[in-house]
């Protein structure tokens, strides 16, 4: 198995283990995400999840993989044209 997929597996994994589906813990990761502070440590997250240091690393490093995806894919589209199309979502 890929490494990606036994991370997105493990990630996949902590989300059921500590219901992190629901709209109300979604909301609260996404809010303490995007807090304004540079980063949220392991120790924090998981002891606000009720999770162990390890989950809540291997939770917190996949979400980094993700936004590193969205912001190469954006990228990508950008320098392909795609940034200054309005339909397309991309601004002017």
């Amino acid at each position: 198995m890929h490494q990606y997929d036994l991370h997105k597996n493990a990630f996949d994994t902590i989300i059921d283990k500590y219901n992190l589906k629901t709209e109300e813990k979604s909301t609260e990761i996404a809010e303490l995400l995007t807090s304004g502070e540079n980063t949220v440590s392991p120790q924090a997250f998981a002891e606000r999840f009720g999770m162990d240091i390890e989950e809540a690393v291997v939770f917190l490093e996949w979400i980094k993989v993700g936004v590193k995806f969205r912001e190469q894919t954006a990228d990508m589209a950008k320098n392909a044209g795609f940034g200054s199309n309005p339909s397309l979502g991309g601004k002017r």
